[in-house]
């Protein structure tokens, strides 16, 4: 079993199933925190771009892992997007989504397919993003689509 690491989920990947589990980020909550309660500059931007939204989206920052999966979870179920991979199933929740074992693309492999058009998102510009399933090249991680704040 592989295990990687995400800005806002942990992934086991397995023979056959990918299981991607949201984790808190309360390092980097707390350091947003800090830079909004000392830096005027900062706190004045954030107010400017969330209004009277800010608590909320400091809420979403620190469990951005559960608003992923529920962002991936719907995404499949709402729309069945061919691009992306298959979400099989959930766990506790949002806690944890399950989909199916990809085998890591290069970015050759991806430049040659459909999705090329991707890779101009800079969220999606990275090899990381897409696999091979039942020879097909899929977009693996496609939750901030849904994420805007």
């Amino acid at each position: 079993m592989k295990v990687r690491i995400g800005a806002t989920r942990i992934v086991f990947v397995g023979h056959t199933r990918a299981y991607k589990v949201a984790r808190i980020r309360p390092l980097k909550f707390t350091c947003k925190l800090f830079l909004f309660a000392v830096f005027p500059t900062v706190r004045q931007h954030l107010r400017t771009k969330y209004g009277p939204r800010l608590g909320r989206a400091f809420w979403k920052y620190l469990v951005a892992g559960f608003y992923a999966n529920a962002a991936e979870y719907l995404h499949w179920h709402e729309q069945a997007d061919e691009r992306c991979i298959p979400v099989l199933g959930k766990v506790l929740g949002m806690c944890c989504i399950v989909q199916p074992a990809a085998t890591p693309a290069s970015l050759i492999d991806i430049v040659n397919s459909p999705l090329r058009t991707l890779l101009a998102d800079p969220e999606l510009s990275g090899s990381a993003q897409y696999g091979w399933f039942k020879n097909r090249l899929y977009l693996l991680d496609y939750a901030h689509w849904r994420m805007a704040m």
